[in-house]
């Protein structure tokens, strides 16, 4: 499996062509995640539901932080699916925080009663 740094996953999303994955849960997702990022869950991916990912896609996961094993688990799983250009950004979403890059934050409506 390769892995990716921050300065290096912000070059290739500077340059296009990159699928950038983040791979917890929904709910954590719509709480935080970094720019661009698609949510497709661990779990998703164990269960072989379609995730409209390409096997020749330049694919980087990422999940929170280095102590998390999530993304390590999606990049070993989608390179033995046969996804041929599989990173891993072992840094995850705090590296990007810590180093002052934007994050995407959604705010959630109230709704109206």
């Amino acid at each position: 499996m390769k892995s990716i740094e921050s300065d290096a996953l912000e070059q290739m999303l500077g340059d296009g062509g990159v699928r950038l994955v983040d791979v917890l849960p929904e709910e954590h997702f719509a709480k935080v995640h970094i720019p661009g990022a698609e949510n497709v869950p661990l779990a998703t991916l164990r269960s072989g539901e379609q995730t409209g990912l390409g096997r020749a896609d330049r694919i980087v996961v990422y999940c929170s932080s280095r102590t998390c094993d999530l993304s390590p688990q999606a990049a070993t799983l989608l390179e033995a699916q046969g996804y041929r250009y599989v990173f891993d950004f072992e840094g995850g979403l705090l590296e990007w925080i810590r180093s002052g890059r934007e994050v995407v934050r959604p705010t959630n409506p109230t709704s109206a009663t």
